[in-house]
């Protein structure tokens, strides 16, 4: 995924100043538009969701979807 993303332009890896066993890896300019508008979008869908959904629904939704992240990180 990571050697998609640095062919992509979205990341790259540079040396560790300290350890040239360790790369790290940054978001190029392409990488960080890529995210500001992936954080537009959420934000859309959320603000419409907000808007059509009583919000005592989505007090149940949130503790539902971090749930439903923990089970995906395991």
């Amino acid at each position: 995924m990571l050697k998609n993303l640095e062919r992509d332009g979205y990341i790259e890896r540079k040396q560790d100043k300290k350890s040239a066993r360790i790369k790290r890896i940054y978001l190029t300019d392409l990488g960080k538009e890529q995210v500001n508008e992936m954080k537009k979008s959420f934000d859309s869908i959320l603000e419409k969701l907000s808007k059509r959904v009583d919000e005592s629904l989505l007090d149940q939704l949130v503790p539902l979807l971090k749930e439903l992240n923990q089970e995906i990180k395991k």
